[in-house]
């Protein structure tokens, strides 16, 4: 997969997580527990943090390709 297609997917991910963490504090501020929102916030949120992953590894593969040194790692 290209960078430009996996930017896209975390994009999508990204706007979806916060559709559902909107989705939960609405549900909340009516009075309901937004347990099923949260859920699904977590699950997108795992699936962003996935999609990340893989875009950083292209980034690096990219920047070794022409022979950029990376960023240091914040992890």
């Amino acid at each position: 997969m290209d960078i430009d297609a996996l930017y896209e997917q975390f994009q999508i991910k990204e706007n979806a997580l916060a559709d559902a963490l909107s989705l939960c504090e609405a549900e909340q501020a009516a009075g309901r527990s937004g347990v099923g929102a949260l859920r699904e916030a977590n699950r997108l949120h795992e699936e962003l943090k996935f999609v990340a992953g893989l875009l950083a590894e292209l980034i690096d593969d990219a920047l070794a390709e022409i022979g950029a040194k990376p960023p240091p790692s914040s992890t």
